[in-house]
């Protein structure tokens, strides 16, 4: 795992669980542009709800990210989710439909109700490159197993490229544009 995090939210389950469908797209995720339910299906004897919906997303990347990889494009990820109604409970993994070939990206959560009536929300997040065996080596390099990272786009850009630049003028190009990461 990438990220994980767990905490606890000071709402009812119930309040967490509407808000969790109604999320996207909203001024909060600017990057999520649309998102639709594709399938569902109620399953009476276990009391759950299961929905499919796949969501267009488009990020604004660093520079950085612009200069190793091109420009932003959009893409689309998948969401299951299962809520149960009487483990009161909701999960779901979201997982990237688009660009296979250069990375992956797993996302499962869990919102569970407390006795105390509050919500946990625990998840975990996994992302890996696979067309520039660079950058993920050097995601791995900067990631600890089982950690919580919070480390800045403009500390992995450094690294990136005091690692693997070829020459003094790809050396400074790629300084540049981290250094804008920072503005």
């Amino acid at each position: 795992m990438l990220f994980t995090k767990t905490f606890l939210c000071n709402l009812d389950w119930d309040s967490v669980t509407r808000a969790f469908y109604r999320m996207y797209p909203s001024k909060y995720y600017p990057h999520v542009k649309e998102v639709h339910v594709i399938d569902h299906e109620l399953v009476p004897e276990k009391r759950q709800l299961r929905v499919r919906r796949i969501a267009r997303v488009k990020y604004d990347l660093p520079s950085i990210v612009h200069y190793i990889v091109g420009p932003s494009i959009e893409y689309f990820v998948l969401e299951d989710s299962v809520v149960d109604l009487g483990a009161r409970c909701l999960s779901h993994r979201t997982f990237g439909l688009t660009m296979k070939d250069s990375y992956t990206y797993n996302e499962t959560a869990t919102i569970r109700a407390t006795p105390n009536g509050q919500s946990e929300y625990s998840s975990s997040t996994d992302f890996g490159i696979l067309a520039f065996g660079f950058l993920n080596s050097t995601l791995e390099a900067v990631s600890p197993p089982n950690r919580v990272l919070f480390i800045s786009h403009l500390q992995v850009a450094r690294r990136v490229v005091s690692d693997f630049s070829k020459t003094e003028a790809h050396h400074k190009a790629l300084m540049q544009a981290a250094a804008r990461l920072g503005d």
